[in-house]
């Protein structure tokens, strides 16, 4: 789940001024559609609750729309953008880290059609960095992190294919898998999807 993109979601943008009084504001209504696209930007360990496992009742997704006409390789520049090249038939897209927004996570569920490599991971680290802090650098962790949740990724992977998708009411899920202890690679497709560090994307099969 860490660090996709999702389709078909409801997006809710940014407050507009309400035209029919003055000094008041109004939230847009959700978009959806084949247009309402979005990249799943909490980290894993915000997003699920301590003590069942399962997804926080809201994830928080960043925007994604076509990408600027004016801005390509090597994505310099536009930090609070971050570069999805060919991610549908293609084109090139941009997630827009500043509009990021609530999305409950019931509505994820079959809307993926994409996911972050290691690379992918490291280079979004050091967006998101450099839109929120202009830090220029890149430290080792952002790398041992993107590993990190790649394995972490892949193991929940597998758990939620072993996992039954309903359980009972109020009961909790079972026990996700240990991604500390686990040195197994991976089943065959199973990775991410490529996504290196010149934010090359390929759509899964």
């Amino acid at each position: 789940m860490s660090s996709c993109p999702f389709l078909d979601i409801p997006l809710v943008g940014p407050a507009q001024p309400d035209p029919r009084q003055a000094g008041t504001w109004r939230s847009p209504k959700p978009r959806t559609g084949s247009n309402a696209l979005g990249l799943f930007v909490t980290h894993p360990c915000a997003s699920r609750s301590q003590e069942t496992h399962r997804l926080a009742t809201y994830v928080s997704i960043a925007p994604v729309v076509r990408c600027p006409s004016n801005w390509g390789s090597p994505w310099d520049g536009w930090y609070e953008y971050f570069p999805l090249p060919g991610l549908r038939e293609g084109e090139d897209f941009v997630a827009k880290l500043g509009e990021v927004c609530p999305v409950p996570s019931a509505a994820l569920e079959g809307r993926r059609i994409a996911c972050l490599s290691l690379g992918g991971l490291e280079a979004l680290f050091h967006r998101l960095a450099m839109n929120a802090l202009r830090f220029p650098e890149t430290p080792v962790h952002y790398k041992t992190e993107a590993a990190r949740l790649t394995n972490e990724t892949n193991l929940w992977e597998r758990w939620a294919e072993r996992t039954p998708t309903r359980s009972p009411p109020n009961s909790p899920a079972p026990s996700p898998p240990n991604s500390r202890s686990s040195t197994s690679s991976p089943p065959p497709n199973s990775a991410p999807h490529a996504l290196d560090r010149s934010c090359r994307i390929t759509p899964p099969a």
